[in-house]
């Protein structure tokens, strides 16, 4: 398998995200108009639970497992730790469901669902923590290439199965849930024996007994400052959803649900990207300048994505609702404006993880999620659970709400504190951002409002249409006057120009 530099590992993650994002689609415009909305909230409230529950198992040891990787590729048995600690929070996880379900103390939380659905609902979160640790592994020895097939392929094989069994009118939460569990199993499989025998053969490692107790204790010393404040913070992700399905019901939970899957897609643009940067930080965290300059970097690179892409879905919320999910979900647009509001701080926050990760400055990182979780659990007694400012609660506007403030406030919070370490300026970071967001959105504004004056939408197709084309002439626009203006995210003409000249010659 070859190894690829960084930017050409991000251009495969960022094509083959595309190709993600598309699969993904077709899935979310079907799965809502097949499913009830009431079964859409419960495919909602599970894959949140359970994601949630398996992140609080897992005890950061993934990202343990992948910031200690990417330093010792060499090293196998970070490897076999790893898959023997995962291996044994997949049963338990299990075994501790079909305890409380018997015990009749899970029915409250998962009312309406049969142990049955649960137990699949749990496998796919389990599976799909596993895939993605997978790609981690690639990610640690610089190689993008296969990983990113096999992630389109996993994806198109979903797809397929979905749209076949939509055709046939075979749809339902139970035939998704297994085609997702048939799929991944398969694929990680492949993955992981694929990475084991490639890592074999750079290092030529001679067959030897593992001393699990060793890379326990490596293991544990990084986890140790993550582990209550990780639970802590899975735990309140739980109390919210929970929260939100008990006092505003499934259609609530659905219309969130809706709006939050919008999240998932566009966070295939930032996501693998951040994934990248914690082995480039890794291998240059004791040289202050380069770090400082990747840091930055990588920051105002996702701005700039995630942000040109927010803006148009914030723009365009209403006939986006429509398109994807239906007339069903249209009481999603308020909500679906905060959390595209809370994914762009999202993706700040990933690339600080990343940068604290990689620096093995896992105390920082401790505090700042009890911070974050600290404010959730007001955040939910708030604007989630019935008071009195709000006697019947906000539903799915509250949980939104909830998002953006808490990750607006740590986020912001961490880049303080990485400024003063690194030295850059916080204040001039953020005028940066305001800036940025203030010229794509009077650009998505004016785009919509002169094509919607002059183009009247009467059926789906046109719709479609009208969007597709108020995206382009967006971003045709935007796209002309950064090159007029390249300071507008942070690059200065002569970059440009040197960027612009390496294109052209490839």
């Amino acid at each position: 398998m070859k190894q690829d530099d960084l930017k050409s590992r991000y251009a495969i993650k960022l094509i083959s995200s595309v190709a993600i994002v598309l699969l993904n689609g077709g899935v979310q415009i079907i799965l809502p108009r097949a499913l009830s909305v009431e079964e859409y909230g419960y495919y909602s409230y599970n894959l949140n639970v359970f994601t949630s529950i398996v992140n609080m198992a897992n005890m950061s040891v993934s990202g343990a497992m992948v910031s200690k990787f990417s330093k010792r590729n060499e090293d196998r048995g970070l490897l076999v730790f790893y898959l023997f600690f995962y291996g044994i929070i997949a049963v338990l996880l299990n075994i501790g469901v079909i305890i409380l379900f018997s015990l009749n103390l899970l029915q409250s939380s998962f009312e309406g669902q049969t142990l049955f659905v649960v137990l699949l609902a749990l496998e796919v979160s389990i599976l799909s923590r596993f895939f993605v640790d997978n790609i981690g592994i690639y990610d640690a020895m610089a190689i993008a290439r296969f990983p990113a097939v096999s992630q389109i392929i996993m994806r198109l094989l979903i797809a397929a199965t979905v749209i076949f069994g939509y055709l046939l009118g075979n749809i339902n939460l139970v035939f998704f849930y297994i085609t997702q569990i048939s799929v991944t199993s398969l694929v990680t499989a492949v993955m992981l024996y694929a990475a084991l025998t490639e890592q074999k053969k750079r290092y030529q490692q001679r067959e030897y007994r593992y001393n699990i107790k060793k890379y326990a204790k490596e293991y544990y010393i990084y986890c140790r400052p993550l582990i209550g404040s990780s639970i802590f913070s899975q735990f309140t992700v739980i109390f919210m959803n929970w929260a939100l399905m008990k006092w505003s019901g499934a259609v609530q939970q659905a219309q969130f649900g809706a709006a939050w899957q919008l999240n998932t897609l566009v966070t295939y643009v930032f996501s693998p990207y951040a994934d990248l940067m914690r082995r480039e930080f890794a291998i240059v965290y004791n040289k202050l300048d380069l770090l400082k300059h990747r840091f930055l970097q990588s920051m105002k690179l996702v701005t700039a994505l995630t942000s040109f892409i927010v803006v148009f879905i914030c723009v365009e919320v209403k006939n986006i609702i429509e398109i994807v999910y239906g007339d069903k979900y249209i009481g999603a647009t308020s909500i679906t404006v905060l959390i595209m509001l809370y994914t762009i701080f999202q993706s700040w926050g990933q690339i600080e993880g990343s940068y604290l990760y990689a620096t093995e400055n896992t105390k920082t990182n401790a505090r700042i999620i009890i911070l974050g979780q600290a404010l959730t659990v007001i955040f939910v007694f708030l604007f989630q659970i019935p008071n009195f400012i709000w006697p019947k609660t906000i539903g799915g506007i509250g949980i939104a709400l909830n998002y953006l403030l808490v990750n607006i406030i740590s986020v912001e919070t961490t880049l303080f504190i990485i400024s003063r370490k690194i030295g850059i300026s916080f204040l001039k970071y953020n005028m940066f951002q305001i800036v940025l967001i203030i010229f794509l959105g009077g650009i998505g504004i004016i785009t919509k409002l002169l094509l919607e004056e002059i183009w009247q939408c009467a059926t789906w197709i046109q719709l479609v249409l009208q969007t597709i084309s108020v995206g382009i002439v967006y971003t045709v626009i935007s796209l002309s006057l950064i090159c007029i203006f390249p300071r507008i995210i942070g690059m200065s003409k002569n970059d440009k120009n040197t960027y612009l000249k390496k294109i052209i010659r490839r």
